[in-house]
């Protein structure tokens, strides 16, 4: 436990990410609420104190407003789905952990807390110029200070430290136990088994007319013909309107001027760049570079390969790091500068091209302003369209003389169900995609003759949907289904008198009762197996729930499921444990791993529940309920 004190506090919270913390966890930590210590009232603006634990209205309420942040979530919607109590029992946790570990001297040093943001901020700057504004503006888009964000880094790293600790030095694994569970978890089972079929059952009263009549309308609902509908789509494409639009040598250069910064360029450098690791290794790169070498030859000279070569780029000065961006720019073409150290390094940098400020010509960027201006001026008018063929189909004009004026597409169908299916199963909108759901619920909100408001769909087109032919639900006749029914009501008495001898047979067999006995008196016949595995593909006789059942049996008790046409009875009839001795190290070594994680986790929480016991926390549940519960926060 000591050695992971040391080592934890270093190298083992790389798991601590930034944005969980900016989120506060709100499940908090990996532990839940042991102890269930919400357990009274305070007064003033403290909503909980206890030993060593004290926090404000304001400063949960800042905490309460970061974690709800990237959820969307008001404070009030919080409080009303548990979330307010979720991040104050995160908050005292947190505060409880970091006092452990300063009593037991657990300091973080500054060093670690720069190394240990370095790490969480690579993923969150990736490719940023400068890491560290980059940083810094993460922070305050979600309101928190560097102050607060060191300070809360020290404190993770030093409860991570600790929680690691306690975990990994309080859980020692005996091998014996570790064997022992080996041999349970890999035992074998052999097993017997019958099926009563329903089949069996014979002597079957049968069923009066009235009766039949009687289960017919119990059961209607199978023998239901859906409702079908006969739709029109009209369909308006943008094609239809593209070729009556012509744009202009004016508009062109008007939209070119207006847009002029999107095709501007300024001042830039050419460079090639590499970011060696100490400045000695820089000094002996730019001296090979100014004695005639490569960059990227010296780089791999000194260093052994090209690791540190960035390549050559061109930059704007605003992408350049704030520490290289004036050198370069003061630079003459093929200027060797470094070594320049910034966040990432020691740079040494080739100066290889000066390019002046420029605008791209009409000219070159004519065929895609076109086509901008085209599309956009497209969509306009397909909208202008579309609004107003719903403007006067919602004055009553039919449908067909708009479809020859405007030249829409049209298409039929149907009879389709509410499903989109026909009657043979066949989807009939499937060229309609994620559309389909959309165009069927307007197909079956309208009367006939009705045409719903105009849709526009995924892929830009409008649609006109209108119903032309409704046929309601009915049912397929009684006297069409007749046999049929007598066939299912006979099936389905002799299924519940099978259910109800099994029942009998089942309690007798795990009574005590001889299975071979029992299953001859029933006229089934047994099927034995032989050392089946619960992680195996179960037998068919058998199947996957009655065998996950039977590992949980004792020998000689027995399991009853259903099974296709019957009810199995099944019975363990012997247990093979696996030998444990004979376990190869990796399988242990796995298995010893798994449960250790498990306990860890039950240590850490019974550890946790120690601390609230002693600290003896009180939450002022008033204060909170009036904060959060009947406003919007402080």
């Amino acid at each position: 436990m000591l050695n992971a004190l040391r080592e934890g506090a270093r190298g083992g919270v790389t798991k601590f990410v930034l944005l969980g913390f900016m989120a506060l966890a709100v499940g908090g930590l990996v532990l839940t609420d042991v102890g269930g210590f919400f357990r009274g009232g305070i007064s003033s603006n403290i909503v909980a104190e206890g030993k060593g634990v004290e926090i404000t209205a304001r400063a949960f309420d800042e905490s309460v407003r970061r974690a709800l942040a990237p959820q969307n979530l008001s404070p009030q919607q919080a409080y009303q789905m548990g979330f307010i109590n979720a991040i104050l029992r995160n908050e005292v946790q947190m505060q409880l952990f970091y006092r452990a570990a300063e009593k037991i001297g657990l300091n973080v040093g500054d060093e670690d807390v720069k190394e240990q943001i370095a790490r969480i901020a690579e993923p969150l700057t990736q490719g940023a110029p400068d890491k560290g504004a980059a940083l810094r503006s993460v922070l305050r888009a979600r309101g928190i200070s560097e102050d607060q964000f060191i300070t809360s880094i020290r404190q993770e790293m030093a409860k991570t430290a600790l929680q690691n600790a306690i975990a990994s030095g309080g859980v020692v694994m005996p091998e014996r136990y570790t064997k022992l569970l080996y041999a349970t978890e890999n035992q074998t089972r052999d097993i017997s088994a019958f099926i009563l079929k329903d089949a069996d059952i014979k002597d079957i009263e049968q069923p009066t007319p009235q009766q039949l009549q009687a289960y017919y309308e119990a059961n209607k609902g199978q023998f239901a013909i859906p409702e079908t509908r006969k739709l029109t789509l009209a369909i308006l494409k943008s094609e239809m309107v593209t070729d009556t639009i012509d744009i202009t040598e004016d508009e062109l250069q008007q939209a070119y001027e207006e847009n002029i910064a999107a095709y501007s360029k300024p001042e830039r450098r050419k460079v090639q760049q590499a970011v060696l690791s100490t400045p000695e290794l820089a000094e002996r790169v730019a001296k090979q570079v100014k004695d005639g070498r490569s960059l990227k030859s010296s780089v791999r000279n000194v260093t052994g390969d090209e690791t540190a070569y960035l390549g050559e780029n061109e930059f704007q000065q605003s992408g350049l790091l704030e520490e290289v961006a004036g050198p370069v720019f003061g630079a003459a073409k093929d200027d060797i500068l470094g070594p320049i150290q910034t966040a990432l390094g020691w740079h040494v940098i080739k100066v290889t091209g000066l390019l002046e400020p420029e605008i791209e010509p009409l000219s070159k960027v004519k065929k895609e302003l076109e086509e901008a201006l085209l599309n956009e001026r497209s969509f306009e008018t397909l909208l202008e369209t579309a609004n107003l063929i719903d403007d006067r189909l919602a004055s009553g004009e039919e449908l067909e003389p708009i479809v020859d004026e405007f030249g829409l597409t049209t298409q039929t169908i149907g009879p389709v169900r509410v499903n989109g299916m026909d009657e043979k199963g066949k989807n009939l909108l499937e060229s309609y995609g994620n559309d389909a759901g959309q165009i069927l619920e307007l197909g079956f909100d309208y009367e006939t003759g009705e045409a719903a408001p105009v849709i526009e769909t995924a892929d830009g087109q409008f649609v006109i949907v209108r119903v032309d032919e409704i046929t309601p639900l009915t049912y397929t006749p009684y006297e069409e289904v007749q046999k049929d029914i007598e066939t299912q009501y006979l099936d389905e008495q002799r299924s519940i008198m099978n259910r109800a001898r099994a029942q009998d047979i089942f309690a007798a067999v795990d009574g005590g009762a001889d299975f071979k006995e029992t299953a001859d008196n029933a006229g089934a016949r047994i099927q034995n197996f032989s050392k089946l595995k619960k992680d195996q593909e179960a037998p068919k006789a058998i199947g996957p729930l009655a065998l996950s059942q039977l590992f949980t049996k004792e020998k000689g008790k027995a399991v009853l499921a259903e099974t296709d046409g019957g009810i199995l009875i099944a019975q363990v009839t012997e247990i093979h444990f696996a030998d444990g001795n004979k376990a190869k190290a990796d399988d242990l070594e796995e298995l010893s791993q798994t449960l250790r994680s498990e306990n860890s986790t039950r240590f850490l929480n019974a550890y946790m529940e120690s601390l609230i016991d002693r600290a003896n926390i009180k939450i002022n549940d008033r204060l909170l309920a009036r904060t959060y519960g009947m406003g919007d926060g402080l």
